[in-house]
């Protein structure tokens, strides 16, 4: 188990800073909203909320199927490869709706890599190794949305359409996966094994999360606007 090397661990925290492409496009919103002057605002907005709502039921159907029914490592490069060319493909395909469906695209590789990165960890190291990784790997998270977020702020401020070319960064994730990530032994299923209850104070932190999630989610939405509007 404690055995995967230093390239093994970087690829699987490399799942943990693609995960956090979701809010790439918010800097660029109203720039986006002027490209396409002729749709309303917040048609426009399903730029950015679509991939969310995809990642919601493609995240829990992978963390159901990972390692059992498909290999982990099937779903890391079809889900990295998902996320590549549905975040690049509004590059090239500038038709609003075609912008649509590659986001539906993106969303769905983005739900896919979303659980395996923990799982990943949880299947292959121990110990202190493993609590290091799963530290490391929330730390991507937020640092890679906060690299995401700048290198999109200064492409839309040079022409909206460069936002996109953020998502070649998953190019590297990609190939990453491809060359280093391990496959941990298989994951079989007990028939008739009890079922563990989620404890009710893991229910109550999912509830006070998502209505924080939920508020807060319109501020990132309309940040650019209201700066944009405000002549900040």
């Amino acid at each position: 188990m404690e055995k995967k090397g230093v390239l093994a661990q970087a690829a699987i925290l490399s799942l943990f800073f693609i995960c956090a492409g979701a809010a790439v496009v918010n800097p660029a919103l109203q720039g986006l909203a002027e490209a396409y002057a002729g749709v309303p605002f917040t048609t426009v907005l399903l730029i950015a909320t679509l991939p969310t709502l995809m990642y919601v039921p493609f995240s829990v159907l992978a963390g159901a199927v990972a390692g059992s029914v498909i290999k982990f490592r099937t779903l890391a490069l079809g889900g990295a490869v998902l996320w590549v060319v549905g975040g690049l493909a509004p590059f090239v395909f500038s038709d609003f709706m075609a912008v649509i469906v590659a986001r539906v695209v993106f969303g769905i590789g983005l739900g896919i890599v979303s659980p395996l990165g923990g799982a990943l960890i949880l299947r292959l190291f121990e110990g202190k190794t493993r609590a290091n990784l799963m530290g490391l790997g929330s730390a991507l998270m937020n640092g890679g949305a906060i690299v995401f977020m700048l290198i999109a702020g200064v492409l839309a401020a040079q022409q909206v359409q460069l936002v996109w070319l953020v998502h070649l960064i998953g190019i590297v994730a990609l190939v990453m996966l491809a060359l280093w990530l391990p496959e941990p032994e298989k994951i079989v299923k007990v028939a008739g094994a009890a079922k563990v209850p989620t404890p009710l104070g893991v229910w109550g932190y999912i509830v006070v999360f998502s209505v924080a999630t939920t508020l807060m989610y319109p501020m990132l939405l309309t940040m650019s606007t209201l700066i944009v509007e405000s002549g900040l």
